[in-house]
């Protein structure tokens, strides 16, 4: 299939069915969708009796803090890895320079 072609993928959250079209895979986006039901599940797990469009706002606000944290994560892993590649290339031009010296 093109990468242009959207797929039309039916999936079921909290009980609802959605109808998507979108040019993700089946499988990636029944994974969101498992997702985003096991932790509303959670969450309806431990409210009690919440109505279901509260249980969909925490279930958003649980998964953005998710993604936020996550972002913020790599934000300083990407941070470190470029410091520590810079370091690593002044040491390699440093030696370079050291040993192919003319005297």
């Amino acid at each position: 299939m093109n990468k242009s072609e959207n797929n039309v993928i039916r999936i079921e959250i909290f009980g609802s069915t959605y109808t998507l079209k979108t040019d993700a895979s089946e499988e990636y986006v029944k994974k969101i969708a498992a997702y985003i039901n096991n932790r509303l599940n959670e969450i309806a797990e431990k409210g009690q009796d919440l109505p279901t469009f509260k249980i969909a706002i925490l279930g958003l606000i649980e998964i953005m803090d998710d993604l936020l944290k996550t972002r913020e994560k790599l934000s300083k892993i990407e941070g470190e890895f470029g410091a520590k590649t810079s370091e690593l290339i002044q040491k390699i031009d440093k030696r370079l320079s050291s040993e192919y010296s003319i005297m």
